[in-house]
């Protein structure tokens, strides 16, 4: 079992160069120059996918966070390879703390983001997924030393075990029908409906918005003083 309940979870997918595993590296990097003695990351990497595992993209990243709990870590800091901070991680660790959970809204709602699989799989209507705002899920807190931190989480990885988290990354017309005809639907985000859908579940989770983020380099894009992360995109 850990010690230490706070883990940072990342996963590298692709070759050795692939700009994931570039941008764990400096992931990693950005996390010890602003908080020395991090502790613990877990980092999976992934050379090859079959296939079917293929056909679930982002799917690894659902899969860490369980290995993470399984391992008996509680406080559990999902960062993407594309994230870099920029400060210390104390607000943000103090927010998953207090609150169970950290979400951030995607500025779209699920009903935009849901495939058919994930809304059947979670027994949501489209109708009703469009009440609901969609996260993202480059950066994800899970407190389960919280009931609603708990639920979030099993209600996230129950996801591993049918479709939900089946679609196309960067589907084209053709394939985005094949997801649903609905007009209301854009494109399936995987990982970040499943995490979205499961939100709603449980009665629409408050969700933050951009205030601990900058967004890449752009001139003029001056951090604010609550932001913590930079998403920096790939190489």
């Amino acid at each position: 079992m850990a010690l230490n309940k706070r883990i940072i979870v990342n996963v590298a997918i692709g070759d050795a160069d692939s700009w994931y595993h570039r941008g764990q590296a400096r992931l990693f990097q950005s996390i010890k120059d602003h908080t020395p003695n991090f502790g613990y990351v877990a980092a999976n990497l992934i050379s090859k996918k079959t296939p079917l595992e293929a056909a679930f993209p982002y799917e690894e990243k659902i899969a860490a966070v369980k290995y993470a709990a399984e391992n008996g870590y509680t406080k559990i800091l999902w960062l993407d390879c594309s994230i870099m901070a920029i400060r210390p991680l104390n607000d943000i660790w103090n927010y998953i703390e207090k609150n169970g959970y950290y979400l951030y809204k995607s500025g779209e709602n699920a009903c935009q983001t849901a495939n058919d699989n994930a809304l059947n799989f979670y027994g949501i209507s489209r109708d009703t997924a469009e009440l609901y705002d969609e996260c993202a899920s480059n950066v994800v807190g899970l407190n389960l030393d919280t009931e609603v931190g708990f639920n979030l989480y099993n209600l996230w990885i129950s996801s591993l075990n049918g479709t939900a988290n089946r679609g196309v990354k960067f589907p084209t017309g053709t394939q985005r029908l094949l997801e649903s005809e609905d007009p209301r639907f854009k494109y399936a985000r995987q990982d970040q409906s499943t995490l979205s859908l499961s939100a709603a579940k449980l009665g629409g989770l408050k969700m933050e918005d951009h205030n601990h983020f900058v967004y890449r380099d752009e001139a003029g894009n001056v951090p604010s003083e609550t932001a913590i992360f930079k998403l920096k995109g790939g190489y």
